[in-house]
């Protein structure tokens, strides 16, 4: 699916980070409020356990716009955010996936199924491109 089509303006054009904007976007055109939705991110920093401030950050923008945003990294356990450390799912599992409105994949990383992924998710964002090999889904929008 072609993004800027789907939503009628180029991404760039938003001063937040990619996904954030993307993720607000489709939000809006479901009908629910970011603060009303439930958001997790896959691969938020492969070794990475805190944003860098000033930065762009996928996390830090929607949870300012009240989304309960959550975060699966197999290589990290909790993850800093703005002074907010937040503990990530210790497991991701296809019933944990159906629980979010959205799936945003920051980053691939190495010991994630992304085929559950694929399956579960009810939309799923690949800022990341780790589902290209998954086929073609009403779900998956590459970024």
């Amino acid at each position: 699916m072609d993004l800027e089509a789907f939503y009628g303006q180029p991404q760039q054009s938003s001063p937040l980070p990619p996904a954030a904007a993307c993720a607000r976007q489709y939000l809006q055109s479901i009908g629910r409020p970011p603060a009303e939705a439930r958001v997790l991110v896959l691969g938020i920093g492969c070794g990475q356990s805190a944003c860098r401030p000033g930065a762009p950050c996928t996390i830090r923008s929607l949870r300012q716009a009240g989304a309960l945003v959550d975060f699966y990294d197999p290589h990290i356990t909790e993850y800093e955010c703005d002074g907010i450390r937040t503990r990530g799912l210790a497991r991701l599992t296809c019933a944990a996936l159906r629980r979010y409105d959205m799936v945003i994949v920051e980053r691939p990383c190495p010991g994630t199924d992304y085929g559950a992924v694929a399956a579960s998710a009810r939309w799923v964002l690949d800022a990341g491109g780790a589902l290209r090999g998954c086929g073609a889904r009403h779900n998956i929008h590459p970024l």
